[in-house]
This record gives structure tokens, C-alpha cells and sequence, in this order.
């Protein structure tokens, strides 16, 4: 199983880093479009890709910790992980999306699509 990590590393890195970057426009649009709160079922497929991409990562540090697309990556996966927390703390009939509240989560899902171009450069240049 390790060796495809191995072998298609930059493969690998790059459907997780696309699969990151669609879902994080899925949730942001899904709130700021529909300027309506997430549910339970949302945060769970926006967290089930966040799972196997650190799963992704553990592994990869085992073959490539010097990688700079790897520490690029490490960060991809904070931001994304401050979109689902943000995204999951708007839950709930009570709460107000005021336009505050949904410019932090454009400026959150910003910050993923900026991480993970990021990524890209670096395996550009590895």
C-alpha cells in the first residue's frame, strides 16, 4: 500500500490538493449562495476528505519530510481544517449569517484556494 505513496507522490498530492480546493468552494458557496446555515450532513462530507488527506500526509512524511510541497500541503490541510470548524460553528436554526459571517467565510475559503496553489507551485518546481 505505502508504495503507490511512493512512487505517485505528485499524483497522489495533487487529487487530494483538487478534491480540498472543490469541496471548499462547495461549502463556501453552499453557505454564501444559499445564505443558509450548514447542516449536520454538510460538515461530514466537507470532513471526510480533510480525514484521508492527513491520512495522505502521515504517510507521505515517512518517504518525503523534506518536500516543500509537503509543508505547503501541511498547511493546505490547517486552512481547510479552519473552514470546516468555521463552517460547523454556523450550524443551527438560531444562528444569523449577517454579511460579517459571510465575508469570513469567503475570506477562510480564500485562504484554501491561496494554500493550495501554493501546493502546486511547490510540486511545480520538485
Amino acid at each position: 500500500m505505502t508504495g503507490c505513496y511512493w512512487l505517485r507522490y505528485g499524483a497522489l498530492m495533487e487529487t487530494h490538493v483538487e478534491l480540498l480546493e472543490t469541496m471548499a468552494r462547495d461549502g463556501r458557496d453552499a453557505v454564501v449562495v444559499r445564505v443558509a446555515p450548514p447542516v449536520a450532513a454538510d460538515i461530514t462530507r466537507l470532513s471526510y476528505p480533510l480525514e484521508r488527506a492527513r491520512e495522505f500526509a502521515e504517510i507521505s512524511e515517512r518517504f518525503h519530510a523534506e518536500r516543500t510541497s509537503l509543508a505547503r500541503f501541511r498547511d493546505l490541510l490547517e486552512r481547510y481544517g479552519e473552514l470546516v470548524t468555521l463552517l460547523d460553528s454556523l450550524r443551527g436554526p438560531a444562528v444569523r449569517l449577517d454579511e460579517e459571517r459571510l465575508a469570513e467565510v469567503g475570506r477562510v475559503a480564500a485562504a484554501v484556494e491561496a494554500a493550495a496553489a501554493a501546493v502546486r507551485d511547490a510540486l511545480a518546481v520538485e
